[in-house]
């Protein structure tokens, strides 16, 4: 922040000092630039010079000859502007008469022949010059000895300004440089100045229309839009006499909005910068301000333009008070927080009202200027659009500064929120993570336990009930055969249902079907198998296919044990993503269903098809049964 303020200072300074420097100067002759410190004045209508012997009035250069003669005031006037010359110069040589100022413009003779002539006010047409004015003066027309230069004006309007300069006469590129710098900050600086106006006004009233809180942007905008409508007098210089009427009014209307905008604005950084909301007695000094502003372009259109000498001297010098407001409220904002930025509106703002105050005092020629200072006043170059110019500068400059803070608060919040979001990624991602553990460590858990189970309740439970009969002597070596071969079975279906990757549920279900057509092999029962898998390769969860393959094996045990069946059918198939299991007998049926005698081939099957997330579903009679179940969720995507 403050190297910024500090580059605005310098830009704002060189905008204020850069139009008081002297002109670079020329290559000067001994004695050259002529400056006539007199003029005569004659009252006459003539086109021509009056001739020498005409009787005049003597007024010092530079001279507001209205003020000297009130009586005289609009008539046309003749200025006679004596020099001498030690030799004449080369006939072919670049001689020329700069005028710092020529406002109504007028006609210019050297010895009584015409030698230029600069636009002037008519009946019709109203000139309002604001810069300077270099004309040619012919070689051979000069002589050694005395030389008279007469100049011809027709002042129309309020004449509140010195009409006749002090002359400065001599060589072309003597003068030039000096010319041309005041050109550029008369003429050319307030081009650039209502562009540049033009075009913050339109950027920062378009970021308030979008930010209706932001008001520094809107008071801004207005500000620079007044001011540059108010510089446009410094390029508009020449207009109908029907127009001039409405070009002064804008012209006031400018001035006193600016000073408003100026001092609202100052005001509400003043609150910005303190933290502050705006004090009681302030909520009343925009209406005031604002109808103090309107009083002066309302007192030009109720007088048809007749009011507008006295508003220039009056009305305007009221406005000088009013911007002291702004210089007050940011000095005690200065006070109460001390900063780069406040300091730096404090001293664009007091440059700006002294600029004021000068500028009034010059343009009613006031004396005590004057007296003051002499030389400076003969230059006659205002301040003030110098000094709102880079009062302006100050402010766009320091809403700029805010608006760039805000910008990298921004990125800095939205690097702290990357950040804080990336962190918290990390963690979710830490949690998953260890979640996914957890949930595979439980996966294994399960699985043992139900492995465990499934042992216990098929294999260990067989084994048990084989070794007791074993000892009692109730199982011969046929029988005990046949049990060690269903146990190992039983143990081989528990394997296979746990290594999914090495096979599919056809896998799975072929070899159960191989043990069991193996062991159905010489008996009168026989098992009709069927797989509806699609073409596809279809792969079940472990768990999930293991208790399918033990509801298979039960249905299938007891329809060839216990209901007599001739003939036995099972199927697997697919139904949609869910897998359906079927085992249909031809046998006498469950007895006593749907209440039958107690048995625990039954429950274990509905037992295990709850623990698959599914019922049962048991069709039972004279003609058979059908034990049938469907498991949604326990297909698996095929490996590969």
């Amino acid at each position: 922040m403050r190297r910024g303020a500090l580059a605005i200072l310098a830009l704002a300074v060189a905008a204020v000092a850069a139009p008081l420097l002297p002109a670079p100067a020329g290559s000067q002759d001994d004695g050259l630039p002529l400056q006539p410190a007199e003029a005569l004045v004659l009252l006459s209508d003539a086109a021509t010079p009056p001739p020498p012997e005409a009787p005049g009035h003597r007024l010092a250069l530079p001279a507001v000859w209205s003020d000297d003669r009130p009586e005289a005031r609009g008539a046309t006037a003749w200025y006679r502007m004596q020099f001498r010359l030690d030799a004449a110069p080369p006939a072919d040589a670049a001689w020329s008469v700069y005028l710092p100022y020529l406002y109504n413009g007028g006609r210019l003779f050297l010895n009584g022949q015409p030698v230029g002539q600069v636009v002037e006010s008519t009946p019709a047409l109203w000139v309002r010059l604001q810069g300077p004015q270099l004309l040619h003066l012919p070689g051979h027309r000069l002589r050694a000895g005395d030389n008279w230069l007469d100049l011809r004006l027709v002042p129309r309007g309020a004449a509140l300004v010195p009409s006749v300069p002090r002359p400065q006469i001599g060589p072309w590129t003597l003068l030039e440089p000096a010319f041309q710098q005041r050109q550029f900050w008369t003429r050319t600086m307030p081009q650039i100045s209502a562009v540049a106006c033009g075009v913050a006004a339109l950027l920062m009233l378009g970021l308030w229309w979008k930010r209706r809180d932001e008001t520094l942007y809107g008071l801004f905008g207005i500000a620079a839009a007044l001011w540059g409508l108010r510089t446009l007098t410094f390029v508009v210089e020449v207009l109908p006499q029907a127009q001039w009427f409405w070009w002064r009014t804008l012209y006031h209307a400018g001035t006193a909005g600016f000073i408003v905008a100026m001092v609202l604005f100052a005001c509400a950084y003043a609150d910005r910068l303190a933290a502050r909301s705006t004090p009681r007695w302030r909520r009343h000094l925009a209406p005031l301000l604002g109808v103090y502003a309107a009083a002066g372009p309302l007192a030009m259109l109720a007088s048809g333009g007749a009011a507008d000498l006295w508003l220039s001297r009056w009305w305007v010098a009221g406005l000088v008070p009013l911007t002291l407001v702004a210089p007050a409220v940011m000095l005690r904002a200065v006070l109460a927080r001390p900063g780069a930025s406040s300091m730096l509106l404090l001293g664009a703002v007091v440059v700006a009202v002294l600029a004021g105050v000068h500028d009034q005092l010059l343009a009613t020629n006031s004396p005590l200027l004057r007296s003051l200072l002499p030389a400076w006043s003969e230059r006659r170059l205002f301040l003030l659009h110098h000094a709102a110019n880079a009062l302006l500068l100050v402010m766009g400059g320091l809403l700029v500064e805010r608006f760039l803070q805000a910008l990298a608060q921004l990125q800095e919040l939205r690097a702290s929120l990357e950040r804080r979001v990336a962190e918290r990624e990390a963690e979710i991602e830490r949690h998953f993570r260890r979640i996914g553990e957890l949930d595979r460590q439980q996966a294994r858990l399960e699985e043992r336990q139900r492995l465990v189970q499934d042992m216990h309740d098929g294999l260990g439970s067989q084994l048990i009930a084989s070794l007791l009969r074993l000892e009692r002597g109730q199982l011969p070596q046929p029988a005990l055969a046949d049990v060690l071969r269903g146990c190992i079975a039983d143990m081989r279906m528990t394997l296979d249902a746990a290594a999914p990757d090495d096979h599919d549920l056809r896998s799975l279900v072929g070899n159960f079907r191989f043990r069991w057509d193996a062991q159905m092999q010489g008996s009168d029962v026989a098992l009709d198998w069927r797989l509806d898998l699609g073409a596809e390769r279809v792969q079940a969860r472990p768990g999930a296919a293991l208790q399918l393959l033990r509801i298979a094996q039960e249905a299938i045990t007891n329809a060839v044990r216990h209901a007599g069946a001739q003939r036995v059918s099972v199927r697997f198939g697919r139904d949609g993503d869910a897998l359906r299991l079927s085992v249909q007998d031809d046998g006498h049926g469950i007895p006593g269903w749907p209440q039958p005698r107690a048995g625990h081939g039954l429950r274990n099957m509905q037992a295990r098809a709850r623990r698959l997330g599914a019922e049962l579903e048991v069709a039972t009679g004279d003609s058979g049964t059908c034990i049938a179940v469907t498991v949604a969720g326990v297909l698996e995507p095929a490996a590969g």
